[in-house]
């Protein structure tokens, strides 16, 4: 397995399906490369019927359920659990954009890294769409603005070794900026 995609998940009937559909789209040409796993979060909606019906139609989409803990501890379940080389974390209400997952396996057959930022589509606003253009390699402070630019892991690909080695985890004790600590831990 090339690339994990962990999406916690909670109370998600309103926005699963489309976040789920576009990943579909993508992964389905590839999928002996990329495992989706979906840590259900302890959700009392509709959630779990629906993750039930992409588990059952798509062999690389995982389900693991688990008491509601945080979003948080949810991605570090996935963490845990997952196999691939490299992990994505992704929103259960966003989305990658088109053909993310060929771009990124193109970079990770061309490069050896142990966090490749990249563009993303954020939907918790109206579909806006975030654009980063990071093609030219940049160090000192130039890159750590740039890294902390858009605060949220789920615009990077991590080495799923490189997390485990240095123990890097989500802070399950924040409701908000989870985020940004994880990705100073990374950057440190």
């Amino acid at each position: 397995m090339i690339i994990s995609v962990i999406i916690p998940c909670y109370n998600a009937e309103l926005h699963i399906n489309k976040c789920l559909e576009s990943l579909v789209r993508q992964i389905k040409f590839i999928q002996e490369k990329i495992e989706v796993l979906i840590v259900n979060d302890g959700s009392t909606d509709l959630t779990s019927e629906k993750l039930l019906f992409f588990n059952k139609n798509f062999d690389f989409i995982k389900i693991i359920n688990q008491n509601n803990l945080g979003v948080s501890a949810a991605r570090n379940t996935g963490l845990k659990l997952c196999t691939g080389k490299y992990v994505l974390f992704l929103d259960s209400d966003d989305s990658y954009k088109e053909e993310i997952f060929k771009n990124l396996i193109s970079k990770i057959d061309n490069y050896d890294f142990e966090v490749l930022e990249f563009d993303f589509v954020y939907q918790k606003i109206k579909d806006r769409q975030h654009i980063k253009e990071n093609s030219n390699p940049v160090s000192g402070l130039a890159y750590f603005s740039s890294f902390f630019s858009v605060n949220s892991a789920s615009n990077k690909l991590y080495k799923r070794e490189f997390l485990i080695a240095n123990k890097i985890n989500f802070n399950t004790s924040l409701k908000i900026g989870e985020d940004l600590l994880f990705n100073i831990n990374v950057f440190f």
